[in-house]
């Protein structure tokens, strides 16, 4: 019975390591192309015989900070699988697929298959880590890169888990506007007739009256503040003398950002690099860490490469996001609606806080936005700025039958009244 079953794991080895040493390329470089979410990828790949020798992204246009992580990234991991059967970069899967089809077109032109290539996997060892300090904040986006700043400024040691391969979440491919009621850069460029209660008045109907009034009270009179410390403190730019028309609100109240979400993004992650936060990227966070009071005290991780982390602090700070591409945490309509935003909303904090018995509210409802094309299933690119076309170009809307239908400066709340 051994030596069968000895003979089996022999016969079973031989055909994948026969087909990796199979493969033989025509020696040389090679360059493909394939198209990118904001065009054309070039990929230059070189080949000896028997083996890929290098991978490099040429040119790209993609997009800051995430598509550009993807052309930064996989080149490595193509060459150390030596295949191109491997794992995307987690949310820039349009810009991961366009360089995968590149380099395929290379291996093409080398004459071989790249279904023939079998993934090289390099072993993963168990390794454990313990991590303490006074804060940690569970997800990098806006709200975690600026609590991840200000617990800097404050002389604390933070810990900043993510777990996309890249910071700035929502806020970083957000249209790039951000309210700034009550703060100096408003009444600066203009509008100073603006309140907390005029804001609250036209968030209430916008939410149909459902809003949280100690929360959205909280906002109103604090957002001002919370823009001043943004541009004063950490040297985010605004457009000056930029408040665009938004007929959401009742007064100019909207600030633009110079160079768009992007640039603020990038700017955000270079303030924190240069901080000395800690920041773990590709990293999870699975279980929030209690004490026997219940109290919790930290939390429980895992990266990419499996080492596990135990992380020890004095805060802990949820800031994971929304939940809008976890379709099991949504409620109808919302639930049909195409989604637009980054696929890391999973509600990976919400869902923790509740099994530690957090209470929860409003989680039924979403902002559903009347403009937006398919562009794979389920999900959506906005065209919101045909909107925008016609307010700033005295354009009209018209449905399918080619009739206006709608008051072109309604709010996206009217707008999506008729649809």
């Amino acid at each position: 019975m051994k030596k069968l079953i000895l003979n089996t794991v022999l016969l079973a080895s031989l055909p994948m390591a026969a087909q990796a040493f199979a493969v033989t390329f025509k020696a040389g470089t090679y360059e493909a192309s394939a198209d990118g979410i904001h065009g054309p990828v070039i990929v230059k790949t070189t080949f000896s015989e028997h083996k890929i020798n290098s991978v490099e992204v040429t040119k790209q246009s993609e997009t800051e900070g995430i598509g550009t992580i993807a052309a930064a990234q996989l080149p490595e991991k193509i060459l150390n699988a030596q295949s191109t059967r491997i794992d995307g970069v987690a949310g820039a899967s349009i810009t991961s697929k366009a360089i995968i089809s590149a380099v395929n077109k290379c291996i093409e032109q080398a004459g071989a298959k790249p279904e023939q290539l079998i993934p090289v996997t390099a072993k993963k060892g168990a390794k454990e880590e313990k991590l303490s300090t006074d804060m940690v904040v569970v997800g990098g986006g806006g709200s975690g890169m600026a609590a991840t700043i200000e617990g800097r400024m404050r002389g604390l040691k933070v810990v900043l888990v993510e777990k996309m391969p890249y910071i700035g979440g929502a806020a970083a491919i957000s249209g790039g506007q951000v309210v700034a009621q009550g703060s100096k850069l408003q009444k600066q460029f203009g509008s100073t007739k603006d309140s907390p209660e005029s804001m609250m008045k036209d968030f209430l109907a916008n939410g149909h009256d459902l809003n949280d009034k100690r929360m959205l009270s909280l906002y109103a009179n604090n957002v001002g503040k919370t823009i001043d410390w943004l541009h004063e403190k950490v040297g985010v730019k605004f457009i000056p003398n930029d408040l665009p028309y938004l007929a959401e609100y009742s007064h100019r109240r909207a600030l633009e950002f110079q160079g768009g979400a992007k640039t603020m993004a990038q700017h955000l992650k270079k303030v924190i690099s240069e901080n000395g936060a800690n920041v773990l990227y590709n990293t999870r966070v699975q279980k929030l860490l209690t004490d026997d009071k219940g109290d919790v005290i930290g939390v429980s991780a895992i990266d990419d490469n499996g080492v596990t982390y135990t992380i020890t602090s004095k805060a802990v700070l949820l800031a994971t996001g929304g939940f809008g591409n976890n379709k099991e945490m949504l409620s109808e309509p919302v639930k049909s609606a195409l989604y637009y935003g980054p696929v890391s909303s999973t509600g990976d904090g919400h869902q923790m806080a509740m099994s530690l018995g957090a209470k929860t509210q409003l989680m039924q409802y979403g902002k559903r936005y009347p403009n937006g094309i398919e562009v794979s299933p389920g999900k959506a690119k906005s065209t919101i700025y045909a909107n925008v076309g016609a307010f700033n170009c005295s354009g009209i809307l018209v449905n399918v039958n080619g009739e206006r239908f709608v008051n072109e400066k309604a709010s996206n709340r009217h707008i999506l009244d008729p649809m």
